[in-house]
């Protein structure tokens, strides 16, 4: 029964991904993802956090900060849905990076050509 549990997780968190996510998970993050799914189901997600912080504190900020981090969340966001405080790590930011080179600068070239 246990191994069937973990199958059936397995394969839930497989699609889940396909379908969701740009990337493939690597084998480390299907397996923290697979431990996590035991653990930590209750967790935050970091762009729950972060919306949600912004819009608590949005009297504290200049108008164009705040604006400045909702758009760095909304591109956050379109890199990926949802992200975990445990996703965040170097590969996650070295992917985003690239990201953010290739694909959002092919989205600027392509803006500036219209």
């Amino acid at each position: 029964m246990i191994l069937e549990a973990i199958d059936k997780k397995s394969i839930k968190l497989l699609v889940n991904n396909f379908i969701n996510e740009e990337f493939p998970l690597t084998l480390t993050q299907f397996k923290e993802r697979l431990l996590s799914l035991n653990h930590n189901s209750d967790e935050k997600s970091f762009t729950d956090y972060i919306l949600g912080y912004l819009e608590e504190n949005k009297a504290k900020f200049k108008t164009e900060t705040w604006f400045g981090y909702k758009s760095q969340i909304t591109k956050i966001l379109k890199f990926k849905k949802e992200i975990y405080f445990s996703d965040i790590n170097e590969k996650f930011i070295n992917d985003y990076k690239q990201y953010m080179l290739y694909t959002l600068e092919i989205m600027k070239i392509q803006l500036v050509k219209v």
